[in-house]
C-alpha cells in the first residue's frame, strides 16, 4: 500500500477550500449583476440551478444573499434569518450567520426554511404582504399589533 503524505493531504485540502470559495463568490458577484440589471426574481433560480452543476454554491451563506438582494446590513440579514427560524420551528444549534442554501434546501421537508425566509425577506422589503378577503372569519389570528 502506498505511503499518504500528510502535507500533500493538507494541500489538496485547502486548494479545495479554495476553489470552493471561488465558486461561491463568483455566484455571488452573479447575483449583484442580476441585481443591477433589476433582475431580482431571477435569482433564486440561479441559485438553485447552480447548485446542481456546483456544490459549492450550496455553502453561500443567507445573510450574504439577501446583502446583495436588497443592500441589506448582515445585522439585519441576520434578524430575517432569525425570523423565519421562529415561523419554521427551527431549533438547530447553527448560528444565524451560518445558515447557508444547503440549510435552508436540506430537504422536501426543510424546503419551509427557504420559503420562510423568501417571505420574511420580501415583506420586510414591502415586496409582499398577507391580505385577507372581507370577512375573512379568522382575521384576528392574522392581525399584527405594531
Amino acid at each position: 500500500m502506498p505511503s499518504v503524505n500528510v502535507r500533500d493531504v493538507a494541500h489538496l485540502g485547502r486548494e479545495k477550500l479554495s476553489q470552493d470559495s471561488r465558486v461561491r463568490k463568483r455566484a455571488l458577484a452573479h447575483i449583484l449583476e442580476l441585481v443591477h440589471r433589476g433582475e431580482h426574481n431571477r435569482v433564486i433560480p440561479y441559485l438553485i440551478g447552480r447548485m446542481v452543476e456546483e456544490p459549492a454554491v450550496a455553502g453561500i451563506h443567507l445573510w450574504q444573499v439577501d446583502a446583495c438582494l436588497f443592500g441589506t446590513s448582515r445585522y439585519r440579514a441576520l434578524q430575517t434569518i432569525r425570523e423565519a427560524r421562529t415561523i419554521t420551528g427551527d431549533a438547530m444549534g447553527t448560528p444565524d450567520g451560518y445558515v447557508t442554501l444547503a440549510w435552508a434546501l436540506a430537504s422536501q421537508r426543510d424546503s419551509q426554511r427557504m420559503v420562510a425566509w423568501l417571505w420574511c425577506m420580501l415583506v420586510r422589503e414591502k415586496r409582499a404582504a398577507l391580505v385577507l378577503p372581507d370577512g375573512f372569519p379568522y382575521q384576528q389570528l392574522y392581525t399584527v399589533k405594531e
